[in-house]
């Protein structure tokens, strides 16, 4: 496993951290097992994400730096349980969140919103709360509907008013007195 922390407000002297996602005093860090010093991660970082990797893809690796195992390349393994396969039946993406002795609280990410279980809500049903596309659709139909209307009303003006065109007439006018 490597284990991610992300986001760190206080940490232990001399680790050294992920430069590229240093956000201000915030400090993330990677270590993998056996590695994580001794400290109170979950009280001080936003977030801790445990990665499961082949044992032989960061051997040693990490110490020289979160970059060099990037260039390396490592593979990840993963085994869908259950309860994820029921999330991706659903429509979702399986996520977990570790904590640093090693309890993960399983998620599914669905499209509007993190569910507990799968994509549906309490009843079963797919969940109806409007997503962010439902909200652009919703305003164009009602921008269309505004333009459809406005159009109409422009036409409806136009023959109560009898807008006539200037300087011709079908009918033929007799201007000899």
């Amino acid at each position: 496993m490597v284990h991610f922390f992300y986001n760190c407000t206080v940490y232990p002297p001399s680790v050294h951290d992920i430069k590229c996602l240093q956000r201000g005093a915030k400090h993330s860090y990677a270590f993998v097992n056996g590695s994580v010093p001794e400290f109170d991660w979950n009280q001080y970082c936003e977030d801790i994400v445990s990665v499961p990797v082949m044992e032989k893809s960061v051997e040693g690796s990490l110490g020289n730096g979160y970059g060099e195992v990037l260039k390396l390349g490592f593979m990840l393994t993963w085994k869908p349980d259950s309860v994820c396969q029921f999330c991706e039946d659903s429509g979702g993406f399986c996520g977990y969140k570790d904590s640093i002795d090693h309890n993960q609280t399983f998620f599914c990410l669905c499209n509007e919103r993190h569910h507990e279980h799968n994509c549906y809500d309490h009843t079963g049903e797919v969940s109806t709360e409007p997503s962010h596309s439902n909200y652009m659709v919703i305003g164009a139909v009602i921008f269309g509907g505004l333009i459809t209307a406005s159009f109409i009303l422009y036409l409806v003006l136009k023959k109560r008013n009898g807008v006539q065109k200037s300087g011709f007439s079908k009918i033929p006018r007799n201007y000899e007195k």
